[in-house]
């Protein structure tokens, strides 16, 4: 087999393969030829880029919203009172009627 034959084998992946390549590089470091396989790959292919870009900005919002909690922590989404609710919406139907 040629080198070049050899070379495609071993770099060659999908983007399936890129793309859970890139979610474990998040949480651990890749050995360098993971990192090689995955680079080739990333600069070749213009949709692994756009969902890494993607996944960064999501991080990047996901610690801003963190940042503006009190603690850190994420706050809950506070549910609306049901008596707030209905008069909310009594008002809304008496609007729509008038």
């Amino acid at each position: 087999m040629g080198f070049w034959r050899k070379l495609n084998g071993y770099v060659h992946m999908n983007c399936k393969q890129a793309t859970e390549m890139y979610s474990r590089s998040v949480d651990d470091a890749l050995p360098f030829r993971e990192k090689v396989r995955f680079y080739i790959h990333y600069f070749a292919c213009a949709p692994c880029r756009f969902y890494v870009a993607q996944l960064k900005w999501l991080d990047r919002a996901m610690t801003h919203y963190r940042s503006l909690s009190r603690d850190g922590k994420f706050q809950p989404v506070r549910v609306l009172p049901s008596d707030a609710r209905e008069r909310i919406l009594s008002a809304v139907s008496n609007s729509e009627r008038s």
